[in-house]
């Protein structure tokens, strides 16, 4: 099991992580850190049908496919993603790095 360098969201354990691991077999780890500090969330690999729905929205609203990544991928989350939209949007950007070629900071587990 590889040392997470990332932090979690403040109320998921090891253990648990453990068991979105063994649910989901890939998961995604995704750190967005703005002036208030480090928030956390947990990503489900999105699959084929997730990504191609995503990029066809993407061509007409970026933050609608944004939006859309996020809520049919997210499994655990820090409080502050569920009011603020622009952390919501840079996390799911950051998972959307997954099938683009752009730098970011995200560790699978």
């Amino acid at each position: 099991m590889p040392e997470l360098e990332l932090k979690l969201p403040d109320h998921v354990s090891q253990q648990q992580l453990e068991v979105l691991k063994n649910k989901y077999k890939r998961i995604e780890i995704v750190n967005v850190e703005d002036e208030t500090g480090l928030y956390a969330v947990i990503f489900k690999r999105p699959d084929k049908d997730i990504m191609s729905a995503t990029l066809k929205k993407e061509k007409q609203d970026e933050i609608a496919a944004a939006e859309f990544l996020y809520r049919n991928c997210m499994l655990e989350e820090d409080e502050i993603f569920k009011t603020d939209d622009l952390m919501k949007i840079n996390a799911a950007g950051r998972l959307g790095e997954l099938f683009r070629l752009s730098k970011g900071k995200r560790q699978s587990y």
